[in-house]
């Protein structure tokens, strides 16, 4: 599935933007990376381990719930 290559086009192509925008400190990104990372690939874990019974919506819907509730502290 090419995982890993997918992953560093999702960090490279959209969450670096993110934050560089949201002017996300260096020494923090490597760990929020590694949450929303590992936090989607969790849940999409879940998902598959109950037979895909929800709709792929509302399985996104939960993801973008679930990062919504980051929320960058200022220095």
């Amino acid at each position: 599935m090419k995982a890993n290559e997918r992953y560093k086009n999702l960090e490279k192509y959209v969450i670096l933007p993110i934050m560089n925008r949201f002017e996300i400190p260096e020494n923090k990104r490597k760990y929020i990376l590694t949450f929303y990372i590992h936090g989607i690939m969790a849940i999409i874990s879940e998902w598959i381990k109950n037979d895909c019974n929800e709709s792929f919506e509302e399985i996104e819907n939960i993801i973008i719930e679930c990062v919504k509730t980051y929320k960058h502290q200022t220095k």
